[in-house]
């Protein structure tokens, strides 16, 4: 576990004066970011702003609470090395050949005579082997328990767009010529 060692410093109360900062919001975010900066610079991490209460005199014999801002910064003790040891990581685990793999390359072993599983392979670029690749085209034979119609419906279905018996238009209708008609009809003064 880490040890830390905390850092407690008072909030700025008001802005800093610098060149080209303008406004009392800008003044006073500079400031912030002036304590922020040289904490930071040192090795602290900020943590989070607080506001506490504090007793303070106030004449011979009264006291009166303010209420102080302050910043609070952590850092990892200098004596604690092993926060920043390395971790070691596992070693990768010995590569499985797959049953296809492992039959093509004892096959060439056979082939070329070599059985010594640590002599090189005479052509080790020859070792790919295709493997079946899964087609994506509908199977024709039907499927277990369906019959030869259900597949060919079930086929038709797929490729059917929602759309109830279209046809291919290589003529107006009727319909469409007599409107048309009607409109350039109407179009053309003195045609009635």
């Amino acid at each position: 576990m880490t040890a830390y060692e905390y850092k407690v410093v008072p909030a700025p109360a008001k802005g800093e004066r610098a060149r080209g900062i303008k406004g009392t919001e800008a003044r006073f975010s500079h400031s912030l970011e002036r304590v922020m900066n040289d904490m930071a610079a040192d090795g602290w991490e900020y943590q989070r702003a607080e506001t506490l209460p504090s007793d303070e005199r106030s004449g011979l014999a009264s006291t009166v609470t303010v209420w102080r801002n302050v910043l609070v910064f952590r850092r990892g003790k200098a004596g604690d090395v092993a926060a920043y040891q390395p971790r070691k990581l596992d070693a990768p685990k010995p590569y499985v050949l797959t049953t296809p793999l492992a039959e093509a390359v004892h096959d060439q072993q056979t082939a070329t005579g070599t059985s010594d599983p640590d002599q090189p392979l005479a052509h080790p670029m020859n070792t790919l082997v295709a493997l079946p690749v899964a087609s994506t085209a509908p199977p024709e034979t039907p499927r277990l328990g369906e019959t030869p119609e259900v597949a060919r419906t079930a086929r038709v279905a797929a490729t059917d767009n929602g759309v109830e018996e279209t046809q291919d238009l290589h003529q107006m209708s009727s319909i469409l010529r007599d409107r048309a008609a009607r409109l350039i009809a109407a179009e053309q003064p003195g045609r009635s």
